[in-house]
């Protein structure tokens, strides 16, 4: 099954309030809502593209595939989007924990 999970990008982005960050990116009540919660059906093009755009991804950051029981994994087109099974890291608290002058060199390095 395919379907949309931005749960994963906000945790990786640090997004600690989601429906407030939507909110003041301009995104309606009911679609920061939905966003904020995990539970969208369906999205329209250019709210995939803004979203995009904010989190400096692909629209495959944004899907997650999970095959039925009997579906073949090896050489499906869809197989990049396979998530593993493992526990998101938010990258603002594994940050906050990193030492200052690790920070400052891995910024240094980004440059």
């Amino acid at each position: 099954m395919l379907k949309f999970n931005i749960s994963r990008v906000m945790k990786l982005r640090g997004i600690e309030k989601p429906y407030s960050y939507f909110r003041k990116r301009g995104f309606s009540q009911e679609t920061a809502s939905n966003l904020a919660g995990n539970k969208v059906e369906g999205m329209k093009d250019y709210n995939i593209q803004k979203l995009c755009v904010l989190f400096s991804c692909e629209p495959n950051d944004l899907f997650e595939w999970t095959p039925e029981k009997n579906e073949s994994v090896e050489g499906h087109p869809l197989a990049g989007l396979k998530r593993a099974e493992t526990q998101t890291i938010n990258f603002a608290d594994a940050l906050r924990k990193i030492p200052i002058n690790k920070v400052e060199e891995t910024i240094a390095g980004l440059k």
